[in-house]
């Protein structure tokens, strides 16, 4: 799986100091990141609720990291 740096940073630095949203970060697309890296998975899979309201975040962070699937 493609490594997100960005993401990968913020777990090393931040730890769980600031939100993910004050980071400019959508969790449900996080932790689907982590877990599917976790799994030695190809993709990022969500295996989780996606809420409507998490759809145009997840949208942009596959644009940011030129993500074709998930």
């Amino acid at each position: 799986m493609k490594t997100i740096k960005r993401f990968e940073d913020v777990r090393k630095n931040n730890g769980y100091g600031k939100k993910l949203n004050e980071l400019g970060i959508n969790s449900a697309f996080y932790w689907a990141y982590f877990n599917s890296k976790e799994a030695e998975n190809s993709i990022i899979n969500f295996n989780d609720v996606i809420w409507d309201d998490d759809v145009d975040k997840i949208i942009e962070h596959c644009k940011e990291f030129k993500l074709n699937e998930i």
